[in-house]
């Protein structure tokens, strides 16, 4: 069986063994892994031409992203569903106002008190006896946590649950 030969598009290097000079590699061309622009490059580094390196990709900012990057997530005040929506509360309701660190440790609470995904259908699957039961659960870790960080998320969860318990949604 014979060996196909492989074609050259400019001529093939010489060894180092013959007489005649050894031709640089990069002008060797045939059909190979190697892309255009590697190649490319091979011709110009062989040529001792400097390519000229492309700068890294940067990202102008303007003076609000600036801000909005440097901004501190856990300052500031949140407006926060005294009864949580997925327990059951409405999309209009009395918001109690509260930092936002607080907001994100009451939430912590909540989901270990409630040990319900963050859905309405978990809740929906409830009986009204285990309903009722983690809204006084809820609104007595509202009570204490109000005494703890002086805020007021117990009177608007007592403004909520009347407004479901009026609409017939406990």
């Amino acid at each position: 069986m014979m060996r196909k030969k492989t074609q050259w598009l400019f001529e093939p290097p010489y060894s180092s063994n013959r007489s005649k000079p050894v031709a640089p590699a990069s002008t060797v061309a045939r059909k190979s892994k190697f892309t255009s622009a590697q190649i490319r490059q091979e011709i110009l580094a062989a040529q001792n031409i400097a390519v000229e390196r492309q700068p890294p990709r940067t990202t102008i900012r303007t003076e609000r992203s600036e801000r909005a990057r440097h901004k501190d997530t856990t300052q500031g005040i949140q407006g926060h569903h005294a009864l949580p929506k997925y327990l059951g509360g409405l999309e209009q309701q009395t918001l109690a106002y509260i930092p936002t660190v607080l907001h994100y440790l009451y939430h912590q609470e909540v989901d270990k008190i409630v040990r319900l995904p963050r859905s309405r259908k978990g809740y929906r699957n409830l009986s009204r006896a285990e309903r009722e039961a983690i809204l006084h659960k809820l609104y007595a870790h509202a009570k204490g946590f109000d005494l703890q960080h002086r805020t007021n998320i117990a009177g608007s969860m007592q403004i909520a649950i009347r407004e479901i318990k009026k609409r017939g949604l406990i």
